[in-house]
């Protein structure tokens, strides 16, 4: 089999995302970033093809093999168009399915970042490889949890001036880890930290939870069934009870549960 011309051992695809294992150099499957995707046989007959793909992760297997993991990345408005079809519960199901496979997706995808960084320190702090580790963090950190993130700080980019953020990516200032809440471009005046919540979600965790911030707008409001400790870490853990919960256990506690388990 081939994909785009390359040599193709084998594949999967689920949902909107896909792994191929190529018969190639890294280089040259990386640069398959962004292409339309075409799975053919080697007689040249078409047997699949993904548009809209990005590169999640590309690692040299042991065999000597590339395994190449992508994913679609829909741009707004025809995820603005998908949303408006989804009118029934079954595909709202298939949605929240593909959405729990791009988070495992995300998370195998940061793990492989992470020890492509410890092999570049291991090997003397390759920028080369240190660069491209950070890369597939950048791409895969929307979809992790915040505790997967923490586990891979030395990933994550150093907030700048300039750069144009989107919702639910992460970067790093004076050391601590912030999630962007909503998408704006960075501004001197607007920093990351006190003062600037609505921009800017601290990642503060501890045991694996989130320790409970006052949510500034619906885009970082608490869903139903997310623990969070309050008021301080590793005081005692609660776990909303509802939707889009803007407030303190202490100012609505029907709106939280104490977590005793």
């Amino acid at each position: 089999m081939k994909l785009n011309q390359l040599t193709l051992i084998s594949y999967a695809i689920d949902g909107d995302s896909a792994c191929f294992i190529l018969d190639t150099d890294l280089a040259t499957a990386v640069a398959l970033d962004g292409q339309a995707l075409k799975v053919t046989t080697d007689a040249g007959d078409d047997v699949a093809a993904m548009d809209g793909h990005r590169v999640v992760a590309a690692v040299k297997q042991d065999d000597g093999y590339i395994a190449l993991h992508t994913a679609r990345a829909l741009d707004p408005q025809t995820a603005e168009s998908i949303k408006a079809l989804e009118t029934n519960v079954g595909v709202a199901q298939k949605a929240a399915d593909a959405a729990k496979q791009d988070a495992a997706t995300a998370q195998t995808a940061a793990d492989k970042a992470q020890r492509t960084a410890d092999k570049a320190i291991e090997g003397g702090a390759n920028p080369e490889l240190t660069t491209f580790a950070t890369m597939q963090l950048s791409a895969a950190a929307p979809n992790m949890t915040d505790a997967d993130v923490l586990k891979v700080p030395s990933l994550v980019p150093e907030w700048a001036v300039g750069v144009a953020y989107e919702a639910k990516q992460v970067v790093k200032y004076e050391g601590e880890l912030y999630r962007i809440a909503q998408k704006h471009t960075a501004q001197e005046q607007h920093k990351p930290g006190a003062g600037t919540e609505s921009l800017y979600t601290h990642i503060v965790q501890s045991g694996g939870y989130d320790v409970w911030q006052q949510p500034t707008g619906d885009h970082d409001a608490y869903s139903k069934g997310t623990r969070v400790w309050y008021p301080t870490a590793n005081s005692t853990l609660y776990e909303s009870l509802i939707d889009a919960n803007t407030y303190s256990p202490e100012a609505y506690p029907a709106g939280w549960k104490q977590v005793t388990e």
